[in-house]
């Protein structure tokens, strides 16, 4: 059987060459700051942080997508009142806290599968039982909690050579 010449053409040395120098480009690198933060969000999907609050020790932790809808639900009998932000940011801590002392907060013996009896739960015992100082305090860790992961995830970004317009399927020239 003939074999056509263009199937067995050999690269010529600059193709080889330049070959070559895209393999020996460097490659975008993680930022090692981010390390342990990136096999948090990774491994389990949670960032933790530790500080101490008048002589306690708070390690709070990301929210999970269940846990925002349940701040949605703990928060719509205040929707149309001046207690909205208090109520979200009573219930940001509330569900943020992982433990206080090495303690974590009450929660129902059984844990339900329908509704937010949990979340309800850690919600009535922080508003029943906190002051609005402790829970600004809580609240203002968890936003640079929030601001560090989002930190991670663009470094994360940056090392693939990611971008926004490749996940919305846009290049350059079509904007």
């Amino acid at each position: 059987m003939p074999v056509d010449k263009e199937e067995l053409e050999i690269p010529l040395e600059s193709e080889v060459n330049q070959e070559e120098e895209i393999l020996e480009e460097e490659l975008p690198e993680f930022d090692p700051q981010y390390a342990k933060d990136f096999d948090g969000l990774n491994y389990l999907g949670a960032l933790t942080s530790q500080f101490e609050w008048l002589g306690h020790k708070f390690v709070i932790r990301t929210l999970t997508i269940d846990e925002y809808l349940a701040v949605a639900t703990l928060t719509k009998d205040y929707q149309e009142t001046i207690g909205v932000t208090r109520a979200y940011e009573t219930a940001i801590a509330a569900l943020c806290v992982e433990t206080i002392d090495g303690k974590s907060l009450p929660t129902p013996v059984q844990e339900e599968t329908l509704g937010y009896a949990w979340a309800y739960q850690c919600f009535n015992f922080v508003k029943g039982r906190w002051y609005t100082y402790t829970i600004k305090k809580i609240y203002e860790e968890y936003l640079q909690l929030e601001a560090r992961a989002e930190e991670v995830i663009e470094s994360m970004g940056n090392a693939s050579g990611w971008t926004e317009s490749q996940t919305l399927g846009l290049n350059a020239n079509s904007v």
